[in-house]
């Protein structure tokens, strides 16, 4: 996840619960599936389900 001024544009939210659910991009994976329990040390990338920047765009 991009931290400051960067935007990650995160969108298809889908809570559940643990925590939320929602596709994202960091800058290295493209827009991938991340999870999040509500923390910074709990929000980690799910899977790149497509490998490459921007390859699940």
């Amino acid at each position: 996840m991009f931290s400051g001024g960067s935007a990650s544009s995160p969108g298809e939210l889908i809570a559940a619960d643990e925590g939320l659910f929602f596709a994202a991009d960091n800058g290295t994976t493209g827009i991938e599936l991340w999870h999040s329990d509500g923390t910074a040390e709990g929000t980690v990338l799910v899977r790149d389900i497509n490998t490459g920047v921007a390859a699940a765009d």
